[in-house]
């Protein structure tokens, strides 16, 4: 059962300078579990309770690492080098490994209802808990010439980044470009909101104005949701390019719309009587679909997703 420190750690990592500090986020749900344990991400503990752990057929590790023992990064949101193995106690090995000596590369610590209450951020905690490292990714400008990225430019809302991760996902959208002022994408609300597409995508944070405006960039059309351009589907969309989103209430900044070359829109059915606007995710679904409705992908033709 993990201790009063291992929970204050847990709780911990609910706030961004700490998951910076320490290069950790948490993933919570048995669904979002298993996609962590079936992508590339690095995961460094599962908590889960006896249940869980039996339906998984999975032994518990033995005597808890303590928390002092965490990685700390070298500074924010830089991976850190350490030995993913590493851990006391009998190794977490499923039903058919248990008479093997194959260690599995995570520590697995049993733990109970109340104490998961604790550190859950689940209006009704699930069965298991999982600690994950935050990955790391490069920036592939040549990648970004060849399909589409979707870039959000101050889109501060966690669900709707959450809810954008996924729509990408869905349309085979693999790499994201977000500005340095929008929502964190391992805030809890986000990671739940992507259904366990963060996994699948690559993110990049970044200045947009310089970044779009680099030579490695240049000659790549940039389209940009604006409220009062043309229908995107009057529009010959390119099946590569830039999509770029804006802030929920106050659109796409002056500095990024400057480098903008084709403006597109969604206009409302509703001549009058409607709502004033659209929400951002509601609206990048429908960009997406049509940019995807144009140009299909090709079931050889899905990017590759590499993860760190």
């Amino acid at each position: 059962m993990p201790g009063k420190a291992t929970i204050k750690f847990i709780n911990s990592l609910k706030q961004k300078k700490y998951r910076w500090q320490h290069n950790l986020f948490v993933v919570e749900g048995e669904k979002m579990v298993d996609e962590l344990l079936a992508s590339r991400f690095e995961t460094e503990a599962v908590y889960a309770t006896a249940e869980w752990l039996d339906e998984k057929g999975i032994a518990p590790s033995g005597p808890e690492k303590p928390v002092r023992d965490m990685p700390i990064a070298d500074k924010p949101g830089q991976a850190t080098q350490g030995n993913p193995t590493a851990g006391p106690g009998k190794p977490v090995r499923t039903a058919s490994e248990r008479h093997s000596d194959i260690r599995m590369p995570f520590p697995v610590y049993q733990i109970g209802e109340k104490e998961l209450s604790r550190v859950s951020s689940l209006t009704t905690p699930n069965k298991v808990l999982a600690i994950a490292r935050i990955p790391r990714y490069e920036p592939d400008p040549a990648t970004m010439r060849n399909s589409l990225t979707l870039v959000l430019d101050r889109v501060q809302d966690p669900g709707n980044l959450g809810t954008l991760i996924r729509s990408a996902d869905w349309f085979g959208v693999d790499t994201l470009l977000i500005s340095e002022d929008s929502a964190e994408v391992t805030n809890p609300k986000v990671v739940r909101s992507t259904m366990g597409s963060i996994f699948r995508v690559t993110y990049h944070y970044a200045h947009l104005p310089s970044f779009l405006a680099s030579p490695e960039l240049q000659g790549i059309p940039v389209y940009g949701a604006i409220a009062d351009a043309q229908p995107v589907w009057s529009h010959p969309l390119s099946p590569a390019g830039l999509i770029v989103l804006g802030n929920e209430s106050q659109g796409i900044t002056p500095e990024v719309k400057r480098l903008i070359t084709h403006r597109i829109g969604i206009p409302a059915a509703r001549l009058s009587g409607g709502p004033e606007s659209l929400n951002i995710a509601v609206a990048g679904g429908i960009i997406l679909s049509e940019f995807r409705r144009m140009h299909p992908l090709q079931p050889s033709g899905q990017n590759s997703r590499a993860h760190s």
